[in-house]
């Protein structure tokens, strides 16, 4: 229901402005964390989803990424961003990734075909994570 209110306020006051959500679509998003981005995506309550796809291990994500996929509403898979985090945990704090890291992780999400990704978070954005999200432009661009 709060989607729905939000997505009405915004599309209200402009009809051009895009709703979104930091969530994903399958039976962990819906029955562990209680967001249906599938069903917000099926319904245009949301226009795009970022799901928190957060891991430091490539295989980890592919399987986020191949659960996505099975669990997105057909037609619907242009919509959804996936969100990479750009921190690495080392004992009871966060630090930046490392940049190779960062980007097999958006490569990966590139061999998956989605259309785009997001990154979390800024405060963590270095000079060699811009760096290797500038190598990764490149070479979508080819």
């Amino acid at each position: 229901d709060l989607v729905r209110q939000v997505n009405q306020m915004v599309k209200e006051k402009n009809p051009k402005l895009k709703v979104t959500a930091a969530a994903g679509v399958g039976p962990q998003q819906f029955y562990g964390i209680y967001r249906d981005g599938a069903q917000w995506l099926t319904e245009g309550l949301c226009d795009f989803i970022f799901p928190m796809n957060y891991t430091e291990n490539a295989e980890i994500l592919k399987e986020l990424l191949d659960e996505q996929k099975q669990f997105t509403p057909e037609g619907m898979s242009n919509r959804i961003y996936p969100g990479l985090r750009i921190y690495a945990k080392s004992g009871n704090s966060a630090v930046p990734a490392q940049p190779e890291n960062v980007l097999e992780q958006m490569e990966l999400v590139k061999q998956e075909g989605y259309e785009g990704l997001c990154l979390f978070s800024y405060s963590f954005f270095t000079d060699e994570i811009a760096e290797a999200l500038h190598s990764f432009l490149q070479e979508k661009d080819k």
